[in-house]
């Protein structure tokens, strides 16, 4: 078996991109963005960041190795496998040539990043944002990019996903709790030098004037390729098929910033603002200490 993050001493001397933040809240524009700048490529989401315990399943022996793949058990290989073009086989080969789970990561990224033709390789998950420590303590020339978007404008983007994709959908507290703890986890690293917050309302509607000095934090060149990335194909990234992901192939747009205000019901503003009030004042995301019920679910301040 292989050795358990506690004794992985791991330590990469590349210099990736890591971007997160809590589930709908853009980081799959920024990640297409960062796709087109020609130094980085960025494939599907990954999860190796955060399910790096269960690549200890591949270490089980052949035979048992096959009896998964028949099966289907090989889960979630099998994803990984699909959505980066590569084989169940190389993924394995890979972790038994690595040493500990930070150094299969570093392998199958660096070589996704060589067959792309790019100089360093970005991972875009947004719970990522939940696995700073260990990107920081593996790989501590990594850029961390955290994705911060108005929690209300997020959670509506987070019901809207899980009407249309779940049986079970999520409730506006769950999303609202959800919301304010990925960002609070984040943010516990906005003393380290390596770690940057980029406003998903500024990224829409200032779009240059973020993405410079985010290029020169990643130490990389300006490239109007960043500005122009609806007009590259992107090949790598068959996730972008998906209907809700279709918006990161056009221009960039800013008609999904406040859109809470008339996608949200009066008592949902009550709920998001309970939960994640103190999170949203703190982001400078202003917040209502009065209401009055108005028609159409209007909000009033006093």
């Amino acid at each position: 078996m292989k050795p358990t993050d506690s004794v992985d001493s791991y330590v990469s001397v590349n210099s990736p991109v890591i971007v997160g933040g809590a589930a709908r809240s853009g980081t799959t524009l920024l990640s297409v963005i960062l796709n087109s700048h020609p130094e980085l490529v960025c494939g599907p989401e990954s999860d190796l960041f955060r399910r790096y315990p269960q690549l200890e399943r591949l270490s089980v022996n052949l035979p048992t190795w096959l009896w998964h793949v028949a099966r289907g058990w090989t889960e979630p290989f099998r994803s990984l496998a699909a959505d980066f073009g590569v084989s169940h086989w190389w993924i394995r080969r890979t972790w038994l040539h690595a040493r500990t789970p930070a150094e299969f990561i570093d392998r199958f990224f660096s070589d996704y990043a060589r067959r792309h033709g790019a100089v360093r390789w970005v991972d875009k998950t947004p719970a990522n944002v939940k696995c700073i420590e260990y990107v920081f303590a593996h790989f501590p020339q990594a850029k961390f990019v955290h994705l911060i978007r108005d929690g209300r404008d997020t959670c509506c983007s987070v019901l809207a996903w899980s009407r249309r994709y779940h049986s079970d959908p999520l409730d506006i507290r769950s999303a609202a709790t959800t919301w304010a703890n990925w960002v609070q986890q984040g943010r516990e690293w906005t003393d380290h030098p390596n770690y940057i917050e980029v406003r998903y309302e500024e990224l829409v509607s200032a779009s240059e004037a973020v993405l410079r000095p985010l290029l020169d934090f990643l130490e990389l060149p300006w490239r109007d390729e960043v500005l122009n990335y609806h007009t590259k194909a992107q090949t790598n990234r068959p996730d972008l098929a998906q209907a809700h992901l279709e918006g990161v192939s056009k221009p960039v747009f800013s008609s999904s910033t406040g859109r809470w205000r008339k996608d949200l019901t009066l008592e949902d503003r009550r709920v998001v603002e309970a939960v994640a009030g103190d999170t949203l004042r703190e982001l400078g995301y202003a917040t209502s200490p009065t209401w009055v019920e108005e028609p159409a679910h209007q909000l009033v301040t006093t």
